[in-house]
């Protein structure tokens, strides 16, 4: 008796589908068909009919799932995804043919946010429709003609889907992560081409509701779904029509709108994969309450929080936190009603390791060169101070800080920024307390330069400016970040001449410029705030203002960066997302890679938790990258993998 063709049924055995009916293979098949495996073969048996000899294919290594769609003039059907067994077979009955597809295990794994399991696999694929959930790309796929099946071509082959695919979709609950199981989570982007501006886009599980009046004017919405993989599938209203993609985009449509003489190229990117880091995030001050997230982000609420500026040693992290009687103000105001809290981190794994009482109102850390000391300003006027301390947070020299002889001697100053050159050299920053932050109020705030001995090298001539950040170029060159006239403006040293301005002139008023990061010799990157917050690259000019591009998606709010350490053009960028679908969450965290080159974030973001804005980043010798998250009091560590 020929067992492959048991009870001469047309039958699936191998691959999850029952005789016609209902029956299931007998032993005896099940122990020749174990006695006819080859260990060292991977292929599938393809039997066009009963008794005839199965032609095997050999499955591409990397493949370990596989299924079958049978096509014939009755409808098609299809069998469960299964892993592959040496030898396996595959009936296809007369009238029919099949496409065979095949999956690895990775990116199986990354739809379903977890190992996949068989049982969790179970349920016929089918052929999807429109843009309903899919099954990632294939990784493999052949067509096989059956005995008097239709004829078909395996560049044919329909996409697939199955049951449990939708019940993969990541839910909003499941886009946050936690420190035990960190998920990223894709977050695609639309923009158009016709005016170089994203289109809001909204995520609900696979569901994708894109706003293209934010990126044309006067069009209207737009739906879709991303896919388990990131993939992306728009549908979009009467007037677009699907045109051919470029590479790296997942579709492209070309849109007629009323208001535009010309076509407009709309592009859908999706997230092949997740950002391809591994994330870790702990809690500073796990007994303490988040602040609410403030609704209006500006430069005066990240200074607001659990936490808020820290410093990256050789062995350990070190996070300056307010006292619990100052936490309502910020660090250029601060009252000095208690001490400060230094909390040390180890960056091996983010655990605390321990706590240190550090001096009242400490307002910035700078880690010196080899990363075994930091040091940090701090205290209120006039008793305000340099100080440099150990890895275990042990003072070990200090220097009271005095403006110089131009300063009006009515001016109370706090220290708010410190920074230190590769040469030892040190920046900081003294605010003036009793001027108005008004245009028509004059301020006079110090930059001071001292030496990595502590001696006063130079001091400033008071500034009209509102400063709260300082970077150093390089020996001698350091940026201040202005939120008076929302600028960047570069020193010389070492008389402290001011060489070069950038003004953002296409920040509205409304808006304040939040973070600024030297990128090059008169380069820098910008973040400024406000619903459709911006990022991008400005460089000093004297004679033009530079604009800066806008970029965002949806409601996102850029904070912080940091260089990328795989490829010099990109930075890691945190965002604040604001909803995600119909909910709003001012606290939802984001991750994205912003090319220098291109201009513009790169379509691949992940959703990384309930975080808040993330601001200050720094990035240690061996790539991690720290974003310290001020509102809810925690550390984020990003290991960036090849």
């Amino acid at each position: 008796m020929d067992l492959s063709c048991f009870r001469q049924q047309r039958c699936l055995w191998s691959f999850g589908i029952p005789c016609n009916d209902g029956s299931v293979p007998s032993e005896g098949h099940r122990r020749a068909q174990k006695r006819s495996r080859a260990p060292r073969v991977l292929g599938l048996g393809l039997l066009a009919a009963c008794g005839s000899e199965a032609t095997f294919l050999e499955a591409p290594e990397g493949v370990a799932y596989v299924g079958a769609l049978l096509v014939s003039e009755q409808g098609d059907r299809g069998t469960m995804l299964s892993r592959v067994q040496p030898r396996a077979q595959i009936e296809v009955p007369d009238g029919h043919s099949a496409f065979i597809y095949g999956f690895d295990a990775r990116s199986l794994e990354l739809a379903l946010g977890r190992s996949a399991s068989e049982p969790e696999l179970a349920g016929a694929l089918r052929a999807s429709v429109g843009c309903e959930p899919r099954l990632p790309k294939v990784s493999w796929i052949e067509a096989v003609v059956g005995t008097t099946g239709p004829a078909i071509a395996k560049d044919a082959a329909p996409r697939i889907t199955a049951a449990w695919v939708q019940e993969s979709c990541p839910q909003p609950n499941e886009a946050v992560a936690t420190p035990s199981s960190p998920r990223p989570v894709p977050w695609p982007g639309t923009d158009a081409g016709c005016t170089g501006l994203p289109c809001a886009t909204y995520v609900t599980g696979c569901r994708l509701d894109i706003d293209l009046d934010t990126c044309v004017t006067g069009a209207r919405k737009g739906r879709g779904s991303i896919g388990v993989d990131g993939e992306v599938c728009l549908e979009l209203e009467e007037g677009c029509r699907p045109a051919r993609a470029l590479s790296g985009v997942d579709q492209r449509y070309e849109c007629a709108f009323s208001n535009r003489p010309a076509a407009c190229t709309i592009d859908a990117y999706g997230a092949t994969s997740p950002l391809s880091a591994e994330v870790l995030v702990t809690e500073l001050h796990p007994g303490r309450a988040p602040i609410d997230p403030p609704a209006a982000y500006i430069r005066g609420t990240l200074n607001l929080g659990l936490a808020r500026r820290f410093a990256v040693l050789e062995s350990t992290v070190v996070v300056a936190s307010p006292g619990p009687r100052d936490l309502a103000q910020p660090r250029e105001t601060c009252l000095g009603l208690g001490p400060s809290v230094l909390s040390f981190v180890d960056p091996s794994d983010l655990s605390l390791t321990h706590t240190a009482t550090a001096p009242t109102c400490l307002a910035d850390l700078a880690a010196e060169a080899g990363g075994q000391t930091f040091l940090a300003v701090y205290g209120t006027w006039p008793e305000i101070y340099l100080g440099r301390f150990d890895a275990g947070g042990r003072e070990l020299e200090r220097k009271r800080l005095e403006p110089p002889a131009s300063a009006p001697p009515e001016i109370a100053y706090s220290p708010v920024a410190i920074d230190v050159s590769p040469a030892g050299h040190i920046a900081i920053v003294l605010r003036d307390r009793s001027s108005g932050v008004t245009s028509q109020v004059p301020r006079h705030e110090i930059l001071l330069v001292l030496t990595p001995s502590f001696e006063t090298l130079v001091g400033s001539s008071p500034l009209d400016a509102d400063l709260l950040q300082v970077e150093f170029e390089d020996d001698e060159t350091i940026t201040l970040l202005d939120h008076r006239d929302r600028s960047l403006r570069w020193f010389e040293l070492p008389s402290v001449t001011e060489t070069g301005r950038a003004r953002v002139s296409n920040v509205t008023r409304a808006a304040d410029v939040v973070h600024a990061a030297v990128i090059g010799a008169r380069q820098a990157v910008l973040a400024t705030s406000g619903q459709f917050g911006r990022f991008g690259r400005v460089e000093a000019d004297l004679e033009n203002d530079p604009a800066l591009r806008p970029w965002a998606w949806g409601d996102a709010e850029a904070g912080a960066s940091s260089p990328w350490p795989l490829d010099p053009d990109l930075r890691l960028v945190s965002l604040r997302v604001r909803r995600l679908g119909d909910v709003e969450n001012l606290n939802l965290s984001a991750l994205a890679l912003f090319s220098l080159r291109e201009g513009r974030y790169l379509p691949v973001a992940s959703i990384v938790g309930e975080h808040g804005i993330g601001a200050p980043a720094e990035q240690a010798q061996n790539g991690d990258i720290f974003i310290l998250y001020p509102w809810t009091g925690r550390l984020m560590r990003v290991r960036p993998k090849p």
